[in-house]
């Protein structure tokens, strides 16, 4: 019996919209997007351009009389980040049609959509936690990315400096394993090193610890933020962190190497810190292409279908202010129940 064209174009293209509809769905599905913003603007620049001027400080005071005093705003620490992209194609053989294998297809189209927007956010997570105390990694693919900040070193450093000449600076809180005294030693590290570009403190008042998805690490922090007393006590000291003063961030794609296998290493006890406004001024993205599924139906060698999915994205930190890392290399203290 001939194959009706027209029955097997209709079959495949509802595989290619259910692949659409899981990127559409998947592109929003992981926390991590929240701690960036969106720079998407529709233009057609092949960088992310990014300006890392923390404009904060203090007016001057003045006699009466005085003139007021004259600032010309100055775009400082400049930095482009390149995009890079993905790519998979998924074919639909001849034979799938055939036999109606629609739900074999169905589920591997879902798979492919969520391949995807996996390597998106293992990207932005490399960049907030995996790879924040390196300049570059390795993508999936042989691809290295820069991660510098535009003061030149890593997100996590305690080398980061301010265009006026300070130099010096660390956002590193120690290397203590995650408990409520380090947490507290870790905000005071970002509360005496938390500056402007002009060299003025500026507060930071952290309310988010980010772990990555460590079982023991997720426990401790859910029961520091998680008690009305300080935990594992039977005296009745209050628990500052408590009461939604601090939430926790769990990363998913964290602690995972540069390809996307599990860091087994003590490098997975690390944990910070974030204000999450000032986190969000940093940490910056931009889709040149949101993922997109491109059909080519009915192959003439063997008659086959396929659909290529890409997409096209920047991601980038634009300064070190907002987060404060402690570069832990021993697991918490269980203290008992959450």
């Amino acid at each position: 019996m001939a194959v009706d064209t027209a029955s097997y174009r209709s079959w495949f293209n509802s595989t290619r919209y259910l692949v659409q509809e899981k990127l559409d769905e998947f592109l929003a599905n992981d926390p991590i997007i929240n701690l960036f913003t969106d720079e998407t603007d529709g233009s057609k620049e092949d960088t992310l351009n990014m300006t890392g001027r923390a404009n904060d400080g203090f007016a001057e005071f003045t006699v009466e009389g005085q003139n007021a005093s004259q600032t010309v705003p100055v775009e400082e620490d400049q930095l482009l980040k390149n995009f890079v992209s993905t790519k998979e194609r998924q074919v639909v053989t001849w034979e799938s049609f055939l036999h109606d294998k629609y739900q074999f297809v169905f589920d591997t189209a879902s798979e492919l959509a969520k391949k995807t927007m996996n390597s998106f956010y293992l990207a932005l997570t490399h960049q907030l936690h995996n790879f924040a105390t390196a300049t570059s990694v390795t993508l999936p693919g042989a691809i290295v990315y820069d991660l510098k900040t535009p003061d030149g070193v890593a997100l996590i450093s305690a080398s980061h400096t301010t265009p006026i000449g300070g130099s010096s600076i660390t956002n590193i809180g120690g290397t203590g394993a995650l408990s409520e005294e380090n947490l507290t030693a870790n905000i005071l590290v970002g509360q005496e090193n938390m500056v402007t570009s002009n060299g003025t403190s500026m507060p930071y008042n952290p309310d988010m610890i980010i772990v990555p998805g460590v079982a023991p690490l997720v426990k401790k922090a859910q029961q520091i933020t998680g008690s009305d007393l300080v935990e594992a006590t039977g005296n009745n000291a209050i628990n500052i962190y408590s009461g939604g003063s601090m939430k926790v961030m769990v990363l998913n794609f964290a602690p995972l190497l540069a390809g996307g296998g599990r860091n087994t290493t003590t490098a997975k006890w690390a944990w910070s810190t974030a204000d999450s406004t000032m986190l969000k001024k940093i940490m910056h993205y931009k889709w040149a292409s949101r993922p997109i599924a491109q059909p080519r139906f009915e192959s003439e060698e063997n008659g086959d279908s396929s659909y290529l999915v890409k997409s096209r994205f920047a991601f980038g930190a634009s300064r070190w202010q907002g987060i404060v890392r402690n570069n832990a290399v021993t697991a918490p203290t269980d203290s008992g129940g959450v």
